[in-house]
């Protein structure tokens, strides 16, 4: 929750709705506001700080946490993206929560060099977030929220499916909804996993047939070794298989062309081998699941896994997989 120190114009010079800056012996600027005859100095909001010297004319009245509409009105302008999910809520979350989400949209955007989310993704869903409601809404626009059959939500940690015939249907086509972002040879799948799980159940994907396959199984046992499995708009045989030690990190998939060359699978910022012989097929024409798979409409393969965030959109560098991990897992692990 961010803090601010609340000041009454003592000196009578100022009015509702006026701005002041005013600089901070490092000559950095702030943003203030007079608000019901109050003057607002946000101290993680703004930028710089703000000096006893600076406060002539101003009335310290007390210090507490920033009124709802202030923070509200803060991101609406700073990231619109969060204020339309937000708005969607039924439920709302706390504004600290709503300022998290804000800071790492921002984060996102900068990292990614991109005006809005919609630019680089299709979906994604914050699952350790503070209500349920919150988890399943997808944060990048107003499609493709998550309908959940089961499973466990659990507060600040995420989404467990339960083994049997719990999953998350994120409703993204990935054959139909991917529009200029999701394509068949420009795209990216991903999965926090929270949970250290021996299993051959899929992490999230669909399949219509043998050569329409995608889906992230993150750790498996073959032989005395346990390894990763992943495959983008491939056939049946793993794209992305490597040996892996848990399934505990950020699971990502993501490919910029049609060849096996054009593919890549990291687990957190580990690249991962590519044994993947082939070109692409296209995406197959089914909804993506969370926690199973998708099978031309069934769901199967039921994990017990538990999720903390996942999103799907166009293709990433190394470098902006670094910069995404650190944002999300620095937020939200």
């Amino acid at each position: 929750m961010a803090q601010y120190t609340r000041y009454k114009d003592s000196s009578g010079s100022k009015s509702i709705g006026d701005t002041q800056t005013h600089t901070n012996p490092s000559g950095l600027k702030c943003r203030d506001r007079v608000v019901d005859g109050y003057y607002y100095k946000d101290k993680e909001l703004a930028v710089g700080g703000f000096s006893a010297a600076e406060g002539v004319g101003w009335e310290n009245v007390f210090s507490s946490n920033l009124e709802d509409a202030r923070i509200a009105a803060y991101w609406a302008a700073e990231c619109p993206e969060v204020m339309v999910y937000y708005n969607s809520l039924t439920t709302p979350i706390s504004t600290g929560r709503l300022t998290l989400i804000g800071e790492t949209l921002v984060k996102l955007k900068t990292a990614l060099n991109i005006n809005s989310l919609d630019e680089a993704f299709t979906f994604l869903y914050l699952l350790a977030n503070e209500t349920t409601e919150a988890s399943y809404k997808n944060i990048v626009k107003r499609s493709h929220d998550i309908t959940a059959y089961g499973g466990t939500h659990t507060i600040d940690e995420g989404w467990a499916g339960n083994g049997t015939d719990a999953y998350l249907d994120t409703n993204f086509n990935p054959a139909t909804d991917g529009g200029t972002v999701y394509q068949q040879n420009n795209a990216s799948m991903c999965v926090y996993v929270s949970t250290d799980v021996v299993e051959t159940k899929v992490d999230i994907g669909c399949r219509t047939s043998t050569n329409n396959y995608t889906a992230i199984i993150s750790r498996l046992q073959d032989g005395t070794y346990t390894k990763t499995s992943s495959r983008l708009h491939t056939g049946l045989m793993p794209s992305i298989s490597d040996i892996v030690s848990t399934s505990v990190g950020q699971h990502l998939i993501t490919r910029n062309g049609n060849t096996e060359s054009d593919l890549f699978g990291y687990q957190d910022k580990t690249l991962l081998q590519n044994n993947y012989l082939g070109n692409t097929n296209a995406p197959p024409n089914a909804n993506m699941y969370i926690g199973a798979r998708n099978y031309s409409g069934t769901a199967e393969l039921f994990s017990i896994r538990k999720y903390a965030y996942a999103f799907a959109g166009k293709y990433f560098t190394q470098t902006q997989i670094e910069s995404i991990y650190d944002i999300l897992v620095g937020d939200w692990i």
